[in-house]
């Protein structure tokens, strides 16, 4: 088998390519989820997998987060929102196609969650978008299907003969255990999109920023993007709200809300930096 390819629905079928248009959305002061090339951010080489091509490839493990260094937000799932909202706002991205995003930084191109070494911080929630990383689906030409794809810039890929891409002409473990993670990640993604079309039709995302002031005087913006407009959804007819219920949506609402209180914690992590840190801007 020359190419390992999924679609997003029951079934299989293998395109002939792969579009490089990824399934983040991302907003400039909320974070980039889409680089400047038109990519999916931390990917700059995707491949759709191929026995022939990626053949003798193994895949070290992840053991520094260092790619994630450039973003202060992250693509995220409604499926995580319990999770995330412990330790990062929640914020949706400006646009007519939101996405929904963990911002991880005050600051563009930096993210307080990295740690000496490239390591996360310590007791925080690791964004399954960050976890599937260097595996990701991309769109097929005809837009209906999505292959299986890697990213050859990844440090980690390289001529080995431990935890092989493949076995042979069939997948190798750690390419299936990929292979679900990307499913399970797909799923969650559209299942978000659908929460975030219910958010639109009752019209209850609303432009928001956040403006933090600091200990030594300064002041820190973050722009371009949307949250929830809470008066207006307290204020929603009892027939409105009973089809938020019905559709799902208020887990990830109140999630979502409740995110809200952990603007504090960015604001004293970057607090806490070193003053070299802190020039940067």
């Amino acid at each position: 088998m020359a190419r390992q390819t999924t679609k997003a629905k029951a079934g299989q079928k293998k395109p002939a390519a792969a579009k490089r248009n990824g399934n983040g959305n991302g907003g400039a002061g909320a974070g980039q989820a889409m680089q400047a090339a038109g990519m999916p951010i931390f990917y700059s080489q995707p491949e759709v997998l191929d026995s022939n091509r990626h053949g003798g490839l193994e895949l070290k493990p992840v053991t520094s987060y260092e790619f994630t260094a450039n973003v202060n937000a992250i693509p995220i799932t409604a499926a995580e929102f319990p999770a995330a909202s412990r330790d990062y706002p929640i914020v949706f991205t400006a646009g007519g196609n939101p996405g929904a995003v963990a911002i991880v930084g005050l600051r563009k191109d930096e993210n307080l969650m990295l740690e000496a070494r490239g390591k996360w911080r310590a007791g925080t929630y690791i964004p399954a978008y960050v976890r599937r990383y260097p595996f990701i689906f991309l769109r097929s030409d005809d837009g209906d299907q999505y292959a299986l794809c890697i990213d050859r810039a990844c440090k980690q890929l390289a001529k080995g003969k431990k935890n092989l891409l493949f076995d042979g002409e069939e997948m190798g473990a750690l390419t299936k255990n990929a292979l679900e993670f990307c499913k399970a990640f797909q799923q969650q993604h559209m299942a978000t999109e659908k929460v975030i079309a219910v958010l639109k039709e009752h019209d209850l995302l609303m432009p928001n920023q956040g403006r933090f002031n600091l200990p030594d005087g300064r002041s820190l913006a973050i722009t371009d993007f949307m949250t929830v407009d809470e008066k207006k959804f307290n204020e929603l007819p009892g027939e409105a709200f009973l089809k938020i219920r019905e559709a799902g949506v208020l887990p990830a609402l109140y999630c979502h809300l409740v995110s809200m209180g952990s603007w504090q914690r960015l604001v004293e992590r970057f607090t806490a930096l070193k003053p070299a840190d802190k020039k940067k801007t």
